[in-house]
């Protein structure tokens, strides 16, 4: 029987029959997954692991994880490296703060600032419940008014731009 996984020209793989090639392709996978099962065979450390992070045995010993992770976070350093990767992708993601208006149909106005990404975020998780309310049926139009370097100069715009339309135009409510 011929070899079903040897290299073929393009001219011998064209002239394959359909059935020819659906056994070509069969034979492949077959071979092809022998080799990728074996690199899937789990050391008995990677098998113990699987164990301890598995659903089950976390709803059974949430106590015992919470210790392992408090002990692990009171390592020294471990803070300090958690904040300074959480400070460099804060800084990669955000390059620059703005003020934004999200406006509706029924001439809704909400005036915001944040990130480069706030205007864009609309999910209800990270809006205030006036805003869900006002836009969740609408369709948003986004206007980003301004750039800025620095947060404490978005927010002053922010709310300089709120003192001249005046909050009782606005969706913006502060408790």
């Amino acid at each position: 029987m011929e070899d079903l996984t040897r290299e073929m020209t393009k001219k011998e793989a064209r002239a394959l029959s359909p059935e020819q090639k659906k056994a070509r392709r069969k034979a492949y996978m077959k071979a092809y997954m022998k080799t990728y099962n074996k690199s899937r065979e789990y050391t008995p450390e990677r098998k113990e692991y699987m164990k301890v992070y598995s659903k089950a045995y976390q709803s059974e010993n949430k106590a015992k994880i919470k210790e392992h992770v408090r002990a692990y976070n009171a390592k020294p350093g471990i803070k300090e490296r958690k904040k300074a990767y959480s400070d460099a992708h804060y800084a990669s993601k955000n390059t620059h703060f703005v003020t934004y208006k999200h406006t509706n149909s029924k001439g809704d106005i909400y005036l915001g600032s944040g990130t480069n990404h706030r205007p864009y975020r609309l999910h209800n998780s990270v809006r205030s419940t006036d805003w869900i309310a006002t836009y969740s049926d609408s369709i948003i139009c986004i206007d980003v008014l301004d750039t800025f370097d620095t947060k404490q100069k978005a927010r002053k715009a922010e709310r300089d731009l709120i003192s001249q339309i005046g909050l009782s135009n606005l969706v913006n409510v502060y408790s």
